[in-house]
């Protein structure tokens, strides 16, 4: 993979690419667990939401080192022009500051850390 400075790329970018990353992790956790179509539809959208991420940064944010933080601080403090209803605006924000994390790691070469929480998260399910 192609070396990326993340300190110059916008909270908003790393956030599009950690939604990916996270939705990758948490189908992958699922469909090697053997569940079917309609139960896997179903598990994903528990785990992927603007809510239950908001509740994963709560639970990161503590553990992360100082640069870490400042990438998910960069990420909820950006311009963001629209909020779903599905969720309050600083729930939303909190989301997108926890897929900038994950884009973060993801082009850090990080997979472990986020297998690591995606199955630390999941696992209590």
């Amino acid at each position: 993979m192609e070396s990326v400075d993340i300190r110059e790329m916008s909270g908003l970018a790393l956030a599009y690419l950690g939604d990916t990353v996270w939705e990758t992790q948490v189908r992958l956790y699922w469909v090697k667990k053997g569940f079917n179509i309609s139960h896997l539809n179903y598990k994903v959208k528990k785990f992927v939401n603007a809510k239950a991420q908001s509740h994963y940064y709560q639970l990161l944010k503590e553990e992360l080192s100082e640069e870490e933080n400042a990438i998910m601080r960069r990420a909820k403090n950006a311009n963001i022009r629209s909020f779903p209803k599905s969720c309050s605006n600083q729930e939303y924000r909190e989301a997108t500051a926890f897929e900038a994390i994950l884009g973060a790691w993801f082009l850090q070469g990080e997979i472990d850390k986020i297998q690591a929480f995606a199955n630390r998260i999941l696992e209590k399910e």
